[in-house]
């Protein structure tokens, strides 16, 4: 946040719904490797965001001075920043630079955002990725899957889980099957098989309602589902259109 007044937690909430719609969300080096050390996505974060709570007093970070406030069920300390070129870190001033972004924080290997500003810190070392509209972007990705090409991956079949806001259990009794077969096929240890497939890319854009006009053309695109890994494709979403495209890659993991 802003240096100055705190928000009281409502307001506090309200600003952070409003950045994942409509603002800017900076992943600083720091928040990537916790990420990573907790063994979660971007994905799981936004769910915590949007149904947790703002808990505890605001701190004033003694670096940049602006105030940071935790979401309950999170570790993760959520900053809401006004002026993108501040390093998240240290609060330098830093030169933006506009690239594609291997966007691994989704929990998918083979994702790529176009055009997203990065801003490397020469002074602290930290590198900031900006992801604007954040929650758009995520809804572009799901929208992309249940266009793929190629049968889903595990990662992929996870990536719609989370976004839809169901655990194991619930996509279980959605798809007839069991929580330990959901967590095996996240997990790669078993084949998604066609009718999963295409069952999930279905259950996606039903229950999903930004998404339920494309049901018809879903439905469609079924036919052409090929039986190539989707390990063999590349996904491209621009994240100023979130227009995607499928690339194919000249090896499939």
């Amino acid at each position: 946040m802003p240096s100055g007044d705190p928000l009281d937690r409502a307001g506090a909430k309200n600003a952070l719904n409003h950045c994942i719609v409509e603002g800017l969300t900076v992943y600083s080096i720091h928040f990537r490797e916790e990420l990573a050390n907790d063994e979660l996505t971007v994905p799981e974060v936004l769910q915590v965001c949007r149904s947790g709570t703002i808990f505890m007093a605001p701190e004033r970070d003694v670096k940049t001075g602006q105030w940071k406030y935790r979401n309950h069920r999170f570790r993760e300390q959520a900053m809401i920043k006004n002026n993108v070129h501040e390093c998240a870190v240290c609060g330098a001033q830093i030169e933006l630079e506009r690239r594609n972004y291997r966007y691994r924080e989704s929990g998918i290997s083979n994702i790529v955002l176009q055009g997203i500003e990065v801003a490397e810190c020469s002074k602290c070392g930290n590198s900031d990725a900006i992801i604007p509209r954040v929650e758009r972007v995520h809804l572009a990705i799901a929208k992309a899957l249940a266009d793929s090409p190629a049968r889903l991956t595990g990662e992929q079949l996870r990536y719609l889980r989370m976004h839809l806001g169901l655990t194991g259990a619930d996509l279980a009794r959605y798809l007839h099957t069991d929580k330990t077969k959901v967590s095996k096929w996240e997990r790669g240890e078993d084949r998604i098989g066609p009718a999963t497939d295409r069952l999930m890319r279905l259950l996606t854009a039903a229950l999903d309602k930004a998404m339920r006009s494309s049901v018809t053309s879903i439905a469609e695109h079924l036919q052409h589902v090929s039986d190539d890994p989707g390990t063999a494709w590349e996904l491209y979403v621009d994240v100023s259109t979130l227009q995607h495209s499928f690339v194919k890659v000249s090896k499939a993991a």
